[in-house]
Parts: structure tokens; C-alpha cells; sequence
């Protein structure tokens, strides 16, 4: 299972310039998220969640199972 900041198509200015400065460089979105995990895994589901908290972070849940085999 993998929770991280996310890029969503509806996030916000304030929440895209603090995710931008909190989380360094690697702020992916869902889409980008989820071709890394399919990489290594063959079931693959993505949630796209907001407003958890006061902070307007926008998240990218992933729980990943079924890891595919090195060739």
C-alpha cells in the first residue's frame, strides 16, 4: 500500500504550491503513480483522495499486489 501526494487534475493552486515545496521533487500524478506500480505489480488500484485535512494536499492511494516476476 502506497499513500503520497498527488498531483490530482483538480488540485488547487495553494495546494499545487505547497505540495510543490513540502515534498520535494518527486510529486507524481495518479497516472504517473500508477505506470510505476504496474511496473512491479500485476493488480494495480488507485484512489484519489482530497481535503483529508485543513492543509489542501491532495493524495494518491495505491494498493498493489500480485508482484510480477523479474525476467
Amino acid at each position: 500500500m502506497t499513500y503520497d501526494t498527488s498531483f490530482l487534475e483538480r488540485t488547487g493552486p495553494i495546494a499545487r504550491w505547497l505540495m510543490k515545496r513540502d515534498r520535494g521533487q518527486h510529486v507524481r500524478t495518479p497516472d504517473a503513480f500508477r505506470r510505476l506500480a504496474e511496473a512491479a505489480f500485476q493488480d494495480v488500484q488507485v484512489m484519489e483522495i482530497r481535503n483529508l485535512s485543513r492543509i489542501p494536499y491532495d493524495i494518491c492511494a495505491m494498493i498493489c499486489t500480485k508482484p510480477r516476476r523479474a525476467s
